[in-house]
């Protein structure tokens, strides 16, 4: 999420609680597919598919705003 001085703010990808870590204890792992985007893409493509168009505008800022906050 952060850095403040040599420690890290994390939080797993789906919420939950906060905890911090020393920069030399952390190691970069292959991203991992987030199921909850995946779920909204598909939701949005059957939704594009209908023709509903407003309900698909929904599911957009709804990912958009997932990303912004679970995956900045």
């Amino acid at each position: 999420m952060d850095k403040v001085g040599p420690r890290y703010q994390l939080r797993r990808l789906d919420g939950g609680r906060e905890w911090e870590a020393k920069g030399d204890s952390l190691e970069v792992v292959a991203p991992l597919r987030c199921k909850y985007i995946a779920r909204l893409k598909d939701e949005r493509r059957k939704a594009l598919e209908a023709g509903h168009s407003d309900a698909a505008h929904l599911l957009t800022v709804a990912m958009c705003r997932h990303l912004r906050v679970m995956h900045p």
